[in-house]
């Protein structure tokens, strides 16, 4: 299957994202925490639109499975086993987002599921979204971003393995969890997304990590 294209107002809204990411290590000014509700309610929206695409996708393997099931149920089994993987990982992201929303809100969880950033008071807290993702090791090993990286390159490593060797370098699998360069204590992926970053910024780059597993998705 081809790969969706970025539109331009997909491009755009990266390109903003990683704008503001790159400036998380200045002092986050309110003007700032709300550019990053814009730039999560724009990936939210292209989250939903993968959604529609991967499922007229999966579509297209059903009505070709019916036509010819000997040929395509091999790779429509493989076609559900990402279906499966992907929707796993997705809502385990929207649970540390629903998670953190509550914790940082004193809410109950069942609230916080359905309350949107711009709604969310504490959204320049940093003291909750690091107690949850890094945890008491300053290398957030004991944190829920240790749990969500290895889930991440799980994704990645299942994904790729769907994919014929001869065909790997023309289908783009973008789950990036490399280190960064060494910045001070920011020294790997899980403090440099997570520690000391404001709710807006920790919901925006979990909602772009959605968007990267869906796109993904799409790919493979």
């Amino acid at each position: 299957m081809a790969g969706a294209k970025e539109t331009p107002r997909q491009k755009m809204i990266s390109m903003m994202y990683l704008v503001l990411t790159a400036i998380l290590a200045l002092n986050v000014a309110r003007e700032v925490l709300d550019s990053f509700v814009i730039i999560d309610k724009g990936l939210q929206i292209t989250n939903n639109n993968f959604d529609k695409h991967n499922q007229d996708l999966y579509a297209q393997f059903d009505l070709a499975k019916s036509v010819d099931p000997n040929r395509i149920t091999p790779n429509w089994e493989k076609a559900q086993r990402v279906k499966k993987e992907a929707a796993a990982l997705t809502s385990f992201i929207d649970n540390v987002r629903t998670t953190l929303i509550s914790k940082t809100e004193g809410i109950e969880e069942k609230i916080a599921d359905t309350t949107q950033l711009i709604n969310v008071d504490g959204k320049d807290n940093t003291d909750v979204p690091t107690h949850i993702m890094i945890g008491k090791n300053e290398d957030g090993s004991a944190g829920v971003s240790r749990a969500l990286k290895d889930k991440l390159n799980a994704y990645r490593t299942q994904l790729t393995n769907y994919v014929l060797p001869a065909d790997r370098k023309k289908v783009e699998i973008n789950i990036d969890t490399q280190d960064p360069p060494k910045d001070g204590e920011n020294d790997n992926w899980e403090t440099y997304n997570f520690s000391e970053r404001p709710l807006a910024a920790c919901l925006t780059i979990l909602s772009k990590m959605q968007n990267d597993i869906k796109t993904a998705e799409s790919n493979v």
